[in-house]
């Protein structure tokens, strides 16, 4: 199976391949784009003014994203050096809106994969919460102008909304969500419950402003009807400091029924 077959075929998954259920020529697929990470492969050429964005997720969005096509934007976020799939410089921009005080914090690994890839430079901007000297593609994210999209523009879960959100902002037609999934429970995916309603909520912003939107490969739990009780706080994903994820600084959480 040729490379890009496997990537034709796999952009038809929509279940499966995170327990196995995958056969035939999905299966053949699968293990030729996983097994053998980081992909020897670099796009031609990126495509100049794209009408299309494609939000690139960490639940295997490598692997249902239309990187043969043009008209489109590829964007990524967080850690790279375990994402798999294709190389760096093969992404448009980059996006890691957790502060290095937040990264040393609660997630080390971002912290020591800022230092291998974003300490020189690649001509992908990096969004980040601020500029850092250290980070020479470092760009300040738009957060004030993101924020006056609509009246409840501060409302932010997780990265990829505020990526969706920037998306907006900056005109795009298209919006792909490849491997953007939530799941049920509190710390599924390291990422708040608030998260998939949150995401929700921008799809339809992009949604009611004429902009296509579409989603790839597995979702979760997206657009389901969950019944749950659950703890909520007033913090602003990325840019507040938040509760520890194993939910031990009570004092920072309120019970919600």
């Amino acid at each position: 199976m040729e490379f890009t077959e496997a990537l034709t075929i796999m952009r038809g998954v929509t279940e499966g391949w995170k327990d196995g259920r995958l056969h035939g020529e999905e299966a053949d697929a699968y293990d030729l784009l996983t097994q053998t990470p980081p992909w020897d492969w670099k796009r031609a050429q990126k495509t100049p003014n794209p009408k299309g964005v494609v939000i690139v997720g960490k639940s295997g969005g490598y692997l249902v994203t239309p990187w043969m096509e043009e008209g489109w934007e590829f964007w990524g976020l967080n850690e790279q050096s375990n994402r798999g799939g294709p190389p760096l410089e093969n992404y448009d921009r980059w996006f890691q809106l957790h502060p290095p005080h937040y990264l040393a914090r609660h997630y080390p690994e971002g912290l020591e994969d800022l230092a291998r890839w974003w300490t020189v430079k690649h001509n992908i901007p990096c969004y980040m919460d601020r500029a850092y000297v250290g980070y020479p593609d470092s760009v300040a994210f738009p957060k004030a102008e993101v924020e006056a999209l609509t009246p409840r523009g501060w409302y932010h879960a997780s990265s990829m909304d505020w990526m969706l959100a920037l998306a907006i902002l900056d005109g795009f037609e298209k919006i792909l969500l490849a491997g953007v999934r939530f799941s049920t429970f509190p710390i599924a995916d390291g990422e708040p419950l608030s998260a998939r309603p949150c995401m929700e909520y921008w799809t339809g912003v992009a949604e009611g402003r004429g902009i296509e939107v579409e989603y790839a490969g597995p979702r979760g739990h997206m657009f389901r009807v969950l019944h749950m009780v659950t703890m909520q706080s007033r913090h602003q994903y990325g840019f507040d400091d938040e509760p520890g994820r194993d939910l031990a600084e009570t004092t920072d959480w309120e019970e919600f029924r």
